[in-house]
């Protein structure tokens, strides 16, 4: 665990990463929006490809199952701080899907994105979370699961119900944070 405010030292970057050493000794690759780098060393050069680069995520052994126990939900309504068939809210409908599968998760999206496997946007599989940010509140804010076919099944509450939405629609696109594979 890392206390906000903790000195780091920064080793390298690459494609929204950054490689730290904590002050323990730890080293591991961050996503950039999390830590506040001072100017000089935003531009470090980018690391030896095969020594340093962020860990591939294991392949998901239930992410088409998981992909397809969301899409029996399509049209469920939302509901704010929902987690059921009843109704859901996005982070909501996360929990309760990924629990169908064994998967224990909080119910909210900040807390949600700290558990599971970073994923690189072009290597999603169905059944990978994926996060947005200042959707309704600043920072992580908004979750769904990746489907396949470049869309992601969420519970929205502008259309009030489960729905089915492309990655590339440019309100989700410009908030999208990362996905993370759970299983």
């Amino acid at each position: 665990r890392v206390n906000v405010g903790e000195p780091v030292e920064v080793l390298a970057s690459t494609q929204g990463w950054y490689l730290l050493r904590f002050v323990t000794g730890l080293e591991g690759w961050v996503a950039s929006w999390l830590v506040k780098v001072p100017e000089p060393l935003r531009n470090l050069p980018a690391p030896e490809p095969v020594a340093s680069a962020p860990p591939a995520p294991p392949p998901s052994q239930l992410g088409g199952s998981i992909a397809e126990t969301a899409l029996r939900l399509l049209g469920v309504r939302y509901v704010h701080s929902g987690e059921s068939p009843s109704g859901f809210d996005c982070s909501g409908f996360v929990y309760y899907v990924l629990a169908q599968h064994g998967c224990s998760l909080p119910h909210s999206a900040g807390e949600q994105f700290q558990f599971g496997f970073p994923v690189p946007a072009g290597s999603l599989q169905p059944g990978d979370v994926v996060f947005f940010r200042n959707t309704y509140k600043p920072g992580i804010s908004h979750s769904g699961i990746f489907v396949g076919n470049g869309q992601f099944i969420h519970s929205s509450s502008a259309v009030g119900a489960v729905v089915l939405t492309p990655l590339s629609k440019e309100y989700y696109a410009k908030r999208y944070v990362g996905a993370r594979r759970m299983r």
